[in-house]
């Protein structure tokens, strides 16, 4: 649907949110390039960078979280709600103009030409589940999303509130703003991964803007635009600093992979070198008391390229609530629920997963220097998407409107984990492992190609020493699996394996 947007958004993002002091994680090059999941593991810098010595540095340096101020501006409540009314009214008509001229659909369907008439029959229903391209719907629609939600934010509402806004702004587009029938796969992803976009771009607006930097507007265009025009809100004030900004470049080789063939066999196999860029941030402090929702987040980044493969994989959780249980000094524990927006896309392999859960987030730091740090998340999968390995060579599902997927819908569970251990001159062990077991949701099975189970997990093993004040040098191992099941068709069993060496900078 709204692809051509969606694309001019996801190039912007990608840009703005380490533009703005952000972002992502690096270790995903090999999961990227594993063509198949860059899932948190590869990205395990995050985890592992607080307690490097550049990392704990800038913990001591950072300022802590500002206090609230004692009087608030009230909350622009009408203006965010017109803005998000506004985002409907100017994605609806960029719809109309530009996309449906630029990506036409086959039958010449003009899906945003929404009148009175079709708005009452999205009210009157069914709700259910669209074929549109993966892209729109787990990558575009959340960043759809984060417009609502920091619509919200920059008028003075709160997390929750913001949320409320997003909900609405996801329910209004699938009503008034296409012709197609409403959609629960978009209401969702839109308000799930609009709240952690949207929450993390705001922070990072706000970071930008109280440490001078002259681009901060590529964060969040809209907290930009209602400081310049309305004046910003002092609740602004509470919010804390990024603690860790690194990049990597990486490069490596990626092992022979094939995927099974609905003709039987093997799919073609590919291996070869590979390069990737990376970056890994880590905001606030996991351990503070009466902490708010996403006063503590990581964000990861991971862009991957070779002869033969390219992917994009972007992870990202969030503290909502956080209860520390234990702060001797030397020890650090805390129980959290985290909200979790996580996608892969690649030219083999699409994943994307809106989870919450709980996490346990620990820390000890021993008299001689060392540092074992740690994070176990436990997740319910709300809903996410994993391609379909016979479906993609079926050329995806055909539908009467001749739109087509090769992807799955799916709930179920997560889990992310990450370790690393540092000694201060001898450098960063880190291991961490991230997996999604999906299970398809009722009624969205093709029947082309039903899936039953799938498993999807990704390994990172990686050591990297410093060789100067912010500087390091590494090598990593990576490791790809995917089990699937299916009704009519071989269990599919993919592996890919990685080595790579790879340059950290720590910026933060």
């Amino acid at each position: 649907m709204e692809l051509g947007f969606a694309l001019f958004l996801a190039g912007a993002l990608a840009f703005a949110v380490p533009a703005s002091g952000p972002t992502a994680t690096s270790a995903a090059t090999a999961a990227a390039t594993a063509a198949t999941t860059a899932t948190a593991p590869t990205t395990s810098a995050a985890a592992a960078a607080a307690s490097s010595p550049p990392a704990q540095a800038a913990q001591s340096a950072a300022p802590a979280r500002n206090a609230a101020p004692e009087s608030r501006k009230p909350p622009r409540y009408a203006l965010a709600l017109a803005e998000i009314a506004g985002n409907n009214v100017a994605m609806n008509l960029f719809d109309r103009f530009v996309d449906e001229p630029l990506f036409p659909m086959k039958d010449d369907e003009r899906w945003a030409d929404s009148d009175l008439s079709t708005s009452l029959a999205n009210l009157a229903g069914p709700w259910g589940f669209d074929e549109d391209p993966w892209l729109v719907n787990e990558v575009g629609h959340p960043i759809q999303g984060s417009f609502y939600f920091t619509a919200g934010r920059s008028n003075g509402l709160g997390f929750w509130g913001s949320a409320a806004g997003t909900a609405l702004g996801s329910f209004m587009w699938k009503i008034f703003g296409e012709v197609d029938d409403s959609n629960i796969n978009d209401l969702v992803t839109t308000t799930m991964g609009g709240m952690a976009l949207g929450e993390m771009e705001h922070r990072l607006y706000l970071a930008a803007k109280r440490s001078g930097y002259p681009a901060r507007f590529a964060a969040s265009p809209l907290d930009a635009a209602n400081d310049a025009l309305f004046g910003p809100m002092d609740r602004d004030e509470e919010l804390s600093y990024p603690r860790e900004l690194s990049l990597s470049v990486q490069a490596g080789f990626l092992a022979p992979f094939a995927e099974p063939s609905p003709a039987g066999g093997a799919g073609p196999g590919f291996g070869g070198f590979t390069g990737e860029l990376g970056d890994t941030l880590r905001y606030g402090d996991p351990f503070e008391a009466d902490s708010a929702p996403y006063d503590y987040f990581e964000q990861r980044l991971d862009l991957a390229v070779s002869p033969s493969f390219w992917g994009l994989a972007f992870f990202s959780d969030g503290t909502l609530f956080t209860l520390p249980l234990a702060d001797t000094g030397r020890d650090e524990l805390a129980l959290a629920s985290c909200l979790h927006y996580d996608f892969i896309y690649s030219s083999l392999v699409e994943l994307e997963a809106n989870a919450v859960g709980l996490s346990l987030i620990g820390r000890h730091a021993a008299p001689d220097g060392f540092v074992l740090s740690g994070e176990l998340h436990l997740d319910a999968v709300v809903l996410g998407t994993d391609e379909n390995t016979y479906l993609r060579e079926l050329n995806g599902v055909q539908t009467t409107d001749e739109e087509g997927r090769d992807y799955d819908w799916g709930f179920g569970e997560g889990l992310k984990l990450y370790l690393a251990a540092t000694r201060q001159g001898f450098g960063t062990l880190r291991l961490e492992y991230a997996a999604y077991g999906m299970n398809p949701v009722p009624g969205t099975a093709t029947a082309q190609a039903p899936l039953e189970y799938a498993i999807v997990g990704l390994l990172s093993l990686s050591y990297d020493h410093p060789i100067a004040a912010d500087l390091s040098l590494g090598a990593a191992y990576t490791l790809y699996h995917k089990n699937a099941f299916y009704a009519s068709w071989p269990e599919v069993a993919e592996y890919a394996q990685a080595l790579s060496v790879y340059v950290r900078l720590a910026l933060i």
